[in-house]
């Protein structure tokens, strides 16, 4: 398949510097007002909508999905119909990962019942996590712009460099959700280190009542 590498390499391009700008609003930045569901979607259309492949505002959630949210607890209730910062930086978290993480390993990476305190210090490590991870990731997006230009045009089935990055980018995900998942999941197994002992520890007691009946 034929392609116009320099038109690809200059969207790729404009596409990459315009990831490495983005940020996730500061805690203080996100409105303590009570805001009503309509007006929480449009915020957060306009946080979040430009990190669509396409770099267009699109709507990255629905009431619906919210209701959903707080009905199975991965978020709390708003208050009177209406959600102030602390649901909004939520909302923000969820919006996402939402794309990676299942709804029982969110409920794990944020709890939430957490108290305001810690949940600005946990946004506020999140919100720098993803700023760094934009920032590698941009850098990832040049570099295949670069090498989509010193890439010999793709014909009678050669290699398309768009696929064998995208196969790349497909599979490194997918690792990263596993390790995601795998860290969170060793919490609840914070037990499994003392299984041996408790193991080795029950051997002896059958070992000893063994020999009592014997005796």
């Amino acid at each position: 398949m034929s392609y116009d590498r320099e038109s690809l390499a200059a969207k790729m391009e404009k596409w990459g510097k315009s990831l490495g700008k983005f940020r996730l609003p500061a805690w203080e930045e996100i409105p303590d007002l009570g805001l009503y569901m309509d007006q929480v979607t449009l915020l957060l259309t306009g946080y979040l909508g430009k990190l669509s492949p396409e770099g267009k505002d699109e709507k990255v959630i629905t009431p619906a999905a919210i209701n959903n949210y707080v009905r199975m607890r991965v978020m709390p209730e708003p208050s009177g119909k209406k959600y102030y910062r602390a649901h909004l930086a939520y909302l923000i978290m969820i919006c996402t990962l939402k794309g990676s993480l299942s709804i029982a390993t969110l409920g794990k990476l944020i709890p939430a019942g957490l108290d305001e305190e810690r949940l600005r210090e946990i946004y506020a490590d999140y919100a720098e996590a993803y700023r760094c991870e934009t920032e590698a990731f941009s850098e990832q997006v040049k570099t295949l712009s670069g090498e989509i230009l010193g890439e010999p045009e793709p014909s009678g089935g050669g290699r398309d460099i768009r696929r064998a990055w995208a196969a790349s980018a497909a599979v490194s995900g997918g690792f990263s959700v596993m390790l995601a998942e795998k860290l969170l999941s060793l919490e609840d197994g914070e037990g499994e280190d003392e299984a041996p002992a408790q193991k080795k520890d029950g051997q002896k007691k059958d070992a000893q009542k063994k020999d009592g009946q014997k005796k």
